[in-house]
């Protein structure tokens, strides 16, 4: 995924909501953001865009049967920024 504006990956329906998420939650299993979040079965390829983008890192357990899912330093950052666009909109 290449958009045109790099802003465009966070238009998708849950992208800030995911990040919302991994920020109130930490690192959390997958299953957690499908139970958190939404059930969608798209979740996987958003999850996968937002890792491309940086902002998520997908760590598989060894056996490969779970993957944690955390925010990276980058989407620590953009995840902030968008904590304080809200309670800049809530504030008006």
């Amino acid at each position: 995924m290449n958009p045109a504006h790099p802003i465009e990956i966070l238009c998708d329906r849950h992208a800030i909501p995911i990040l919302m998420f991994l920020n109130e939650n930490g690192p959390c299993l997958k299953t957690a953001v499908y139970n958190g979040v939404s059930r969608s079965l798209s979740i996987s390829d958003k999850l996968d865009g937002l890792e491309e983008a940086g902002l998520i890192v997908q760590d598989p357990s060894p056996n490969g049967m779970t993957v944690t899912i955390s925010l990276s330093a980058f989407g620590e950052d953009v995840t902030e920024r968008l904590f304080e666009i809200d309670r800049m909109l809530a504030e008006q």
